[in-house]
């Protein structure tokens, strides 16, 4: 016999029913929601990614100046860099975001600043249309690119930048380790040579004798102590013979260096200085490179000033159309004028590398551009034209002890 049911009891469970499909369809709501909010918080992340890339792009665009002073030859220089409210590019599109980006920065200081606050920032509107943006922030440095390369090798704590054979970048590579590593000797010829020191790059020695590791620790090699600089670089040009020189060739013309003009370059007002005028070699090969001369000069120094003047090419001809062109280098915080080539040189007590020249025999008083490898300002440095050659610009010969 079933029980009798209630009148009072019929139609709970609809009820319950109701309840709980109400409590569902508010779950469900809420849920929907946060759908939507972690959708448009992803795609929000996906637009910043993608603008933090722009922002990046730029950035390095602007670190990626090739050359200091402002010139119509140079896509992008230091003294270039300027303030853009609107990148031309705006709006940018991207197939990463489904939005469009405007992008501007700020560059702040100066151009002759050695370094400059920059911040670059992309701005979006999300889908939502709530406004968006990120900002970078940096600060770049007048690093001439000429010298990148020093930024590639740990500065040693004295400062001075070294080769890969952990010495002084003005070392003659062919130099021979002397002293465990501290000293190094370049033989210039059998009866001289100069010890360096490794750190400083400074001349320390001289040699009368061949300068053998096992010779300077045994102390046989007859070396006396002798403080010096050395000035070296490279001549190409009109005067240079065509094609690569046979082995055991010498240059005809230019003859030397002439330093006749370089004053106080050693205590006792004598003419100690040794230049070297050869054609230049491949230093990995020792074979004799094309169109290419290389010179090497070692100018006593005191212990309290350096040297002053300036070099002359000597056996330039005076009955033909020769000018010798200085390649200067641009101003930058990183060269002082003695290491731009800015002659007349100053109180020099470092040595000195890359002092190049280039025999121009162009018609007119300027100087037409070089040939690679040589960059920087042409300068007249001798105009040896037969119009308006003088001894004094145009010496007939080097006027020094040679080294070979």
């Amino acid at each position: 016999m079933s029980p009798r049911v209630s009148p009072k009891e019929r139609g709970f469970t609809l009820i319950e029913a109701m309840i709980a499909l109400l409590i569902i369809a508010f779950g469900l709501l809420a849920l929907a929601g946060m759908q939507i909010m972690l959708s448009r918080n992803a795609d929000v992340a996906k637009q910043r990614t993608e603008a933090m890339r722009l922002a990046q792009e730029r950035m390095e665009v602007m670190r990626s100046y090739t050359g200091i002073a402002s010139d119509p030859a140079v896509p992008l220089a230091w003294q270039d860099l300027d303030t853009v409210s609107n990148d031309p590019a705006n709006p940018i599109a991207s197939t990463y975001s489904n939005t469009l980006f405007s992008r501007s920065w700020i560059v702040e200081g100066l151009p002759q600043d050695a370094l400059r606050p920059v911040s670059v920032t992309v701005a979006w509107v999300d889908r939502a249309g709530e406004p968006q943006s990120v900002t970078l922030t940096s600060v770049i440095s007048n690093t001439d690119p000429v010298r990148v390369g020093a930024l590639g090798v740990a500065v040693p704590a004295d400062g001075n930048v070294r080769q890969p054979k952990n010495r002084n970048i003005n070392i003659p590579v062919a130099a021979i380790e002397l002293d465990e590593g501290k000293k190094s000797v370049y033989q210039f010829k059998p009866d001289l040579a100069m010890v360096f020191n490794n750190t400083t790059g400074l001349v320390v020695e001289r040699c009368n004798t061949l300068v053998t590791d096992a010779a300077y620790s045994g102390g046989t090699a007859v070396c006396f102590p002798f403080t010096a600089v050395i000035v070296s670089g490279f001549v190409t040009g009109a005067v240079m013979p065509t094609g690569i020189p046979p082995a055991g060739s010498l240059p005809t013309l230019p003859t030397g260096i002439n330093t006749s003009e370089v004053v106080d370059e050693d205590a006792s007002g004598g003419k100690l200085i040794s230049c070297a005028y050869s054609i230049a070699k491949d230093q990995n090969t020792g074979n004799n490179l094309a169109d290419v001369h290389y010179y090497l000069c070692v100018i006593p120094i005191t212990t309290t000033s350096g040297w002053s003047g300036r070099l002359l090419l000597g056996g330039i001809p005076t009955t033909a159309n020769h000018k010798v062109c200085r390649i200067q280098f641009e101003r930058s915080d990183l060269l002082n004028d003695n290491q731009r080539n800015d002659q007349l040189y100053s109180n020099v007590e470092t040595s000195l590398d890359n002092q190049n020249y280039f025999i121009d025999s162009s018609p007119g008083e300027t100087c037409t551009p070089p040939t690679p490898p040589f960059g920087g300002t042409l300068v007249v440095h001798q105009d040896c034209r037969s119009s308006a050659a003088t001894p004094a610009d145009c010496p007939a010969s080097a006027d020094n002890t040679p080294l070979q």
